[in-house]
């Protein structure tokens, strides 16, 4: 068995013409695991699939953890429920988020419920209502089938309930850090790992931003040289950079290089949309 992690959005609340926003995608034996769903996540599962789905589909997808409530890792979640169902998906979506994610999807799917009544009652095909049903994450681990299991780990990000998972598979252990400041939780349960997929944002960035946002960044996400000196501790096999955030000019190789100043001197990708990783 191989186990598939494809980068499907890496960007941040910032859309940009070759980056959408955060989301993830592990395929393991033919079954999809979706992890964080945000503006332009469904267009890239499509083309993911088409890429290295081995002819699965988007209406195949049926599993979604959320790492937190941040609309950019939440945007997309109307699509996922909806075009694959209109397309003849029999079976739920099932979620598994933090607090809020229940009602967010009621209200989602009561925003849709005219037009998706409409096409229920009257379409191509007589369908069910769309199945979504919500999980709440717990420590721990929270979810387990003949495939994978996910653990969360409790991060910080602001107000927000937030989240960073762990997901083991017979071949891989991925750790995903979700959006944080860095806690010293990751160095400890990502120890060892297969893939550090690790938020970031470029601290030479921040010289010419105003200070509000130089204050928001140094509380709730990680620095490049953060991210680099948690890594070391962590030593991971490979560490993937996410949600990269780099202003005033800034680019991705001086994010790298800032991890590389943290002390992080194993292998290292700054990733982009629809690269994978097996």
């Amino acid at each position: 068995m191989t186990t598939k992690l494809i980068l499907l959005g890496t960007s941040s609340p910032r859309v940009e013409p070759d980056k959408v926003q955060t989301s993830f995608l592990i395929i393991v034996n033919g079954c999809l695991y979706m992890i964080d769903c945000g503006s332009g996540a469904h267009e890239r599962l499509v083309q993911a699939l088409a890429k290295y789905g081995d002819g699965l589909e988007s209406i195949h997808m049926n599993h979604l953890f959320l790492t937190h409530m941040h609309p950019d890792h939440t945007l997309n979640i109307p699509s996922i429920l909806i075009a694959p169902w209109q397309l003849g998906r029999e079976s739920a979506v099932n979620i598994w988020g933090p607090a809020g994610t229940q009602e967010m999807v009621n209200h989602i799917l009561e925003a849709y419920k005219i037009g998706t009544e409409e096409l229920r009652l009257y379409g191509p095909r007589i369908r069910e209502h769309i199945s979504a049903p919500v999980n709440p994450i717990t420590e721990g681990l929270f979810f387990e089938d003949e495939n994978i299991k996910f653990e969360a780990f409790k991060v910080d990000h602001g107000n927000l309930e937030a989240y960073a998972f762990r997901a083991t598979t017979a071949d891989k252990v991925i750790f995903f850090s979700g959006d944080t400041c860095p806690v010293e939780v990751i160095e400890k349960e990502a120890q060892g790992c297969d893939i550090l997929v690790m938020e970031a944002y470029c601290q030479a960035g921040m010289s010419n931003v105003p200070e509000r946002w130089q204050w928001y960044f140094g509380k709730v996400h990680t620095s490049g040289i953060e991210v680099g000196e948690m890594a070391a501790k962590a030593n991971p096999k490979l560490v993937v950079l996410n949600h990269q955030m780099c202003y005033s000019g800034t680019t991705d190789a001086d994010l790298m290089q800032e991890v590389r100043d943290g002390g992080y001197a194993g292998e290292l990708v700054s990733g982009k949309d629809l690269q994978i990783f097996e």
